[in-house]
């Protein structure tokens, strides 16, 4: 009886010779009947060098090959298969048993046999159907023998249990100030046996996970002037928290940049290259922002009064261009960088009571008009560039940008349209940031303001803002007004409730008391909202899973029904609905033990990393935008019988509050 199927027979990377240059090795063949590799590499002291490549093969007469699946489940009606090979020159009757038995105490469940011709120099497939499986291990056994031959082979076979952890999860947002009791016993499975663990989590200041990516961005990874001036941002708003954080040196920054800084005033992007009226805006804005919420800063004034200078420049011969077009009845073209420049430099004549120049009124002039069908954050951006010139033609702007907003309650509001420019590495909060900006000083006292300030605050809980410019200006569009910067100790996030519940209890006082949790609202020392997440993590039988979703939705279904044959390829398809956009999510799907992934290899795949594992297949997705996502795994039916699969689930790793599960589903071939 084989039972040792090691892939790798024998390595020794250290093997001397004698001084006849003979090296001699022992070692014990593992009992898999294929054809071993061998492979040998030899050097002397001077690196001369040989190699030795070489076959073996192992084999019997008659030789049984059972062909194993990687796993079953419980109450699966499977049917086991094997090959019997006969090498030799007559042909054989064999008898080919199949054993179960307890995995812990070998002892004998089923024996079933067949009888089996093997011709001479062929192999004789043979089957045997078995159910009844519980959640424990076997041994599966089988052997073959007749005419004075016999092989066999053992190998252990695993049981999945149907029972699988679930895990659901509920989310609540408040924006009261008052205590308030809530009752977790509604979310308590009503038809799950054994305990339950029920977790609650508070937030009570969300926008801490605005500042906390400020750290990550105060040191600047290269000395590029983009990277710079968000890391001079950066040190100088984080420098205001009382939170003890080793901040970048300032005036190291500022050194910096100013050797980026050329003499016409102009910033380089990198050192030695040409400046340019993009990148000097970039610059002037970041850094005027940063004035506006901490105040002038040590050696700023001076690099924005260069850089205004250059830019002012630069725009004054533009204008002299469209003036001159206008003179031959030609259109003014203005684009989008006018108004880059405009808001900049509105910032800046604020900051250091600087007057309007004519230029300035100019460029106004054709936004307020050039702009009516852009895209909410150019409209956005042209609100806040006119507000101190034509205060009408601002508050129109804001006026369609709120028109085209939708409001959540749970999330806030946030623009679900093409108008809002969207990409897949910074979604949509710039145009978000931007209105918000351009909502402070427009409306400031706006419902709408908080209410965007809440969607950009629910994305940041599950979204990583890898881009250092996004990370700055959502820090901008919430602390704009420094005094909403938070102050004291950090909060962070508690957990309020941490308990084991029995589920098989009746709804007892007592346990109603245990499934219930106080939200101390009223401890908060801000106005904003609170965050509450809460996990209800239990064992359940796969099938009898309720659907559930809590921000992201999943569904699985077996595409080709008509599959029949051994070999005939099986479709399931994932359909991932996200109500909102999500970093780092995994799609798990839990397959049945009749199916074999077409891709046994794990790899990137295009828009995912598939892992492909024992009795999974996982889908790793960086960055999932709104909306409905289909994915389709293929795999080959390997085995007939009635099978069942596990639960299908997404789980956004960034916030594991957010999850969706969908039942087992069945195949039966």
């Amino acid at each position: 009886l084989r039972t040792d199927f090691q892939e790798t027979a024998f390595f020794m990377p250290q093997l001397l010779t004698n001084a006849q240059g003979v090296a001699t090795l022992q070692f014990t063949l593992p009992q898999s009947v294929t054809t071993w590799k061998v492979i040998a590499l030899a050097h002397d002291k001077d690196m001369r060098f040989g190699t030795l490549e070489g076959e073996a093969v192992a084999q019997k007469k008659v030789m049984v090959q059972p062909m194993m699946p990687r796993f079953l489940r419980e109450g699966d009606k499977a049917t086991m298969s094997a090959r019997v090979s006969n090498i030799s020159d007559k042909d054989i009757e064999t008898t080919v048993t199949m054993q179960l038995l307890d995995a812990a105490t070998e002892k004998v469940q089923s024996t079933i046999s067949n009888k089996v011709t093997v011709k001479a120099g062929e192999t004789a497939p043979v089957t045997f159907p078995v159910e009844g499986f519980g959640a424990q291990d076997v041994i599966c056994r089988i052997t073959v023998n007749g005419e004075g031959y016999s092989d066999g082979e053992q190998h252990l076979l695993p049981i999945v249990t149907r029972k699988e952890t679930v895990t659901d999860s509920y989310t609540y947002t408040f924006t009261a100030k008052e205590d308030t009791t809530m009752s977790l016993m509604p979310l308590l499975p009503q038809d799950a046996e054994g305990k339950a663990t029920v977790k609650v989590d508070y937030t009570a200041r969300p926008t801490e996970l605005l500042l906390d990516a400020l750290p990550a961005l105060a040191q600047p990874n290269s000395d590029n002037a983009i990277t710079l001036s968000t890391a001079l941002y950066t040190n100088v708003v984080g420098a205001m928290l009382k939170d003890s954080i080793a901040w970048y040196s300032t005036d190291k920054l500022v050194g910096k940049l100013l050797q980026l800084q050329n003499a016409n005033g102009s910033f380089s992007w990198w050192k030695g290259m040409d400046g340019s009226s993009y990148m000097t805006t970039a610059v002037a804005k970041t850094l005027c922002r940063m004035e506006s919420i901490a105040g002038k800063q040590k050696g700023v004034e001076i690099m924005l009064r260069k850089a205004m200078l250059y830019i002012n420049n630069k725009i004054a011969k533009e204008v002299a261009e469209i003036r001159k077009a206008k003179e031959k009845n030609k259109e003014e073209l203005v684009w989008r960088s006018h108004i880059d420049y405009l808001y900049t430099a509105m910032l800046y004549n604020k900051l250091y009571n600087k007057a309007t120049t004519d230029d300035q009124r100019y460029l106004a002039n054709l936004i307020a008009k050039a702009f009516v069908k852009s895209d909410m954050q150019t409209k956005a951006m042209a609100a806040a560039a006119l507000y101190d010139i034509n205060k009408k033609a601002a508050e129109d702007y804001v006026e369609s940008i709120v028109q085209h907003t939708v409001y959540r309650e749970d999330v806030g509001r946030y623009f679900d349209s093409y108008r809002a420019a969207y990409s897949w590495c910074d979604y949509r909060i710039p145009s978000q940031t931007m209105a918000i900006e351009a909502l402070q000083m427009i409306r400031p006292k706006a419902q709408e303001i908080s209410e965007m300030q809440r969607w950009l605050l629910s994305s940041k809980r599950t979204q990583q803002w890898g881009n250092a410019l996004n990370a700055v200006n959502a820090v901008h569009a919430f602390f704009s007004d420094a005094t909403k910067i938070p102050k004291g100790e950090r909060q962070g996030k508690k957990t309020l409730l941490n308990e084991t519940l029995s589920l098989n209890d009746a709804a007892t006082a007592e346990k109603q008391n245990a499934a219930s949790v106080k939200v101390p609202l009223s401890q908060r020392d801000t106005d904003g909202e609170a965050w509450l997440s809460a996990y209800v993590t239990y064992q359940m039988d796969a099938a009898k899973v309720r659907e559930s979703a809590t921000g992201i939705a999943i569904k699985s279904e077996v595409m080709d029904k008509d599959a029949k044959q051994l070999g005939d390829k099986v479709k399931v398809k994932l359909t991932v609905t996200a109500d909102r956009d999500y970093d780092f999510v995994t799609i798990t799907d839990n397959r049945a033990a009749c199916l074999e992934p077409v891709e046994a290899l794990s790899g990137y795949r295009w828009g995912y990393y598939l892992e492909v594992k024992d009795k999974a297949t996982l889908l790793h997705i960086n960055k999932l935008a709104k909306g409905k996502h289909v994915y389709e795994v293929e795999y080959y039916l390997n085995r007939l019988g009635e099978y069942e699969s596990g639960t299908a689930q997404a789980v956004c790793a960034y916030a594991d509050e957010f999850r969706g599960i969908t039942p087992a589903y069945k195949i039966k071939k």
